[in-house]
């Protein structure tokens, strides 16, 4: 039996834990302005992808390539919050739309043909 995670492992799993972090950018203005408010989201976020796994189906795929991007940029700017580095609303709609396009590509590798981002969000 494998050790139990604080933050999550898997695939599935640590997406959806990330993802719920993506909504905290609305309430951004309640963050204290000299930190970064992106770098901030992402410091809680990320904490769900250092044991993001891919499987071996998957391996050596474009949909691998985007999830390590996903969990290489999102720890970036989550182990950011207090450095120099200003992150931006363009760099925080990256990481939202490439785990966007991870789900949509997931739902379609598994035979959900009609699968669709919708319009809401």
């Amino acid at each position: 039996m494998s050790e139990e995670s604080d933050f999550g492992k898997g695939l599935i799993i640590c997406l959806v834990k990330f993802a719920e972090h993506l909504g905290e950018e609305q309430s951004l203005h309640l963050v204290a302005t000299n930190i970064n408010r992106y770098a901030h989201v992402m410091n809680r976020a990320s904490d769900h992808l250092p044991e993001i796994e891919v499987p071996k189906r998957w391996k050596n795929t474009e949909l691998e390539q985007k999830i390590l991007e996903l969990r290489d940029l999102s720890l970036e700017m989550g182990h950011s919050l207090f450095t120099d580095k200003k992150w931006t609303r363009r760099d925080f709609l990256k990481i939202k739309n490439l785990t966007e396009e991870i789900c949509l590509t997931i739902d379609k590798k598994l035979g959900l043909k009609d699968a669709d981002i919708g319009e809401c969000g």
